[in-house]
C-alpha cells in the first residue's frame, strides 16, 4: 500500500492510562476526502482488511476513519466501507498488541 500512515503512535497515544475523562477520537487525516485501505494485524496475522483487493466486495473502500480510545489499550476504529460509495458504518475493537496502517488508495 502507497502512502502509508503507520498508526502505532496514533494508538500509543489513544490507549493512554484510563481516567475520568471522555474518550479521545482523532480522524485520519485526509479519510474525510480520499478513499483508503486498512490493514490490521496481530502476530504476522492479518485480522481486519479494506482495500482493493478484498474478497468481499463491501470491503474495498474506507472513508471518514476515527480511532477511539477504549480501555486496556484497545482501540475502535470507526468508518464507513464500501464496493466504490463508502456508506455503510463498521467499527473494528482492536487487540492491545494489534497494529494498523492506512493508506489512500
Amino acid at each position: 500500500m502507497k502512502d502509508r500512515l503507520v498508526v502505532i503512535t496514533a494508538m500509543t497515544i489513544l490507549a493512554g492510562p484510563a481516567s475520568a475523562e471522555p474518550a479521545k477520537q482523532m480522524l485520519v487525516p485526509g479519510s474525510n476526502i480520499y478513499d483508503f485501505g486498512i490493514e490490521c494485524r496481530l502476530d504476522d496475522k492479518v485480522t481486519f482488511y479494506v482495500g482493493k483487493n478484498s474478497p468481499n466486495n463491501q470491503y474495498r473502500v474506507a472513508r471518514n476513519i476515527f480511532f477511539t480510545e477504549v480501555s486496556n489499550g484497545k482501540v475502535a476504529i470507526s468508518l464507513q466501507r464500501g464496493f466504490t460509495d463508502a456508506n455503510q458504518e463498521t467499527t473494528y475493537l482492536t487487540a492491545p498488541a494489534e497494529h494498523c496502517e492506512m493508506s489512500k488508495l
